[in-house]
């Protein structure tokens, strides 16, 4: 299996909506749309110019592994109640899915 490739192209941040569809009614055609071939980063991030890598040392809100450095010690998946699973169920039935 061939792995796919992602192109890119940048405009000016501060670009309008108009400029933006001004700039692609020029090009005319998207051949003529000078393309960047990108590759994700270690972290799977694939727009990575700017960035910085300070990121990684900030304080982890949790850890499961309870690491010491993290906001919260407790591991938990919240407050669990029916009602989704209920509702998605009403839904399916009158669809007749279920």
């Amino acid at each position: 299996m061939t792995k796919a490739k992602i192109y890119y192209a940048q405009v000016d941040d501060s670009w309008t909506k108009q400029e933006k569809l001004g700039h692609l009614e020029k090009l005319v055609h998207i051949g003529n749309v000078q393309w960047q071939e990108i590759t994700p980063d270690a972290k799977h991030t694939w727009l990575t110019e700017g960035l910085e890598d300070e990121f990684d040392t900030f304080l982890k809100i949790q850890d499961h592994d309870l690491e010491p450095k993290s906001v919260f010690k407790i591991c938990s998946n919240g407050v669990k109640t029916r009602r989704f699973k209920d509702e998605m169920q009403r839904v399916l039935m009158k669809q007749r899915i279920l």
